[in-house]
């Protein structure tokens, strides 16, 4: 492991706070840049047209011309950039600035994982506290080995964010990628899927990644006003359906695209 791509997908820019966040991602990734011994390499993933300074302060901006949804947006990344590792990071969201060394740092005793993951602190700004995810893994007994997540604990535990994970490229591309038509449970499906195939899913027991979960127009907001309690069970029974396949077969769920296909 030496240089590692960080995938940035943007979606849209609403407004110049959203525009602002992008930036501070950009320099987060920066400072990260500083405690870590390779390259890290910025790039957008986005359909929009960014301002020149934004452009620039990046290695690549990748223009989507396809699907935008956040799923596709990072599948488009990670075919195209070269790095052997590469990581999510959305844009209202941070590293903790020594993840990436501390990934480095268990990677040297554990070459053979395809996807580390950091215990990811979720932030829920509105009502002023915060939680953890991605912790479950270093409880005795939770799953066969510590620290490591596999197909048998999947089965009944589900509450785990592989956003500012590293991945290893190959395998993330060779099985598939994510599943936008999943939804609100494709973390879940890629997960079942990899440990599955019998790759390798480590947590490093560090906080690596801040989580914002109740900005509005974020993933987590949209996808929270736009499914109801059972549309979601049913996302997560799919989840469990699809992860035998590597492609994306395609399945709606979602009240509005019922509407949808009654009135066509």
């Amino acid at each position: 492991m030496k240089d590692i791509a960080v995938i940035i997908p943007v979606h849209a820019l609403k407004d110049e706070t959203e525009k602002n966040l992008l930036v501070r991602a950009i320099n987060n990734v920066k400072e990260c840049q500083k405690n870590y011994d390779g390259k890290l390499k910025t790039y957008i993933v986005t359909p929009l047209s960014l301002d020149k300074d934004i452009v620039k302060s990046v290695d690549k901006v990748i223009v989507n011309k396809g699907r935008t949804d956040f799923c596709s947006q990072v599948n488009l990344g990670a075919l195209s950039v070269k790095e052997n590792y590469f990581s999510i990071l959305e844009f209202d969201d941070e590293y903790n600035e020594k993840w990436f060394s501390m990934v480095k740092t268990y990677y040297y005793t554990n070459e053979d994982v395809s996807l580390f993951l950091p215990i990811n602190v979720q932030i829920i700004s509105k009502e002023g506290y915060r939680q953890f995810a991605n912790e479950t893994p270093w409880a005795m007994e939770f799953s066969q080995k510590l620290g490591y997540i596999d197909f048998k604990c999947l089965e009944n535990y589900y509450g785990f964010n592989i956003t500012g994970g590293v991945f290893n490229r190959d395998d993330f591309n060779r099985i598939g990628g994510l599943k936008g038509s999943i939804d609100v449970a494709f973390n879940y499906e890629f997960l079942l899927r990899l440990t599955n195939k019998k790759l390798k899913v480590f947590v490093v027991p560090k906080e690596g990644y801040k989580h914002v979960i109740d900005r509005d127009n974020s993933l987590t907001d949209i996808c929270g006003k736009q499914f109801t309690q059972e549309e979601i069970d049913k996302l997560y029974v799919k989840a469990r359906e699809e992860c035998v396949y590597d492609v994306d077969r395609g399945f709606t769920t979602t009240s509005t695209e019922k509407e949808d296909k009654k009135q066509d």
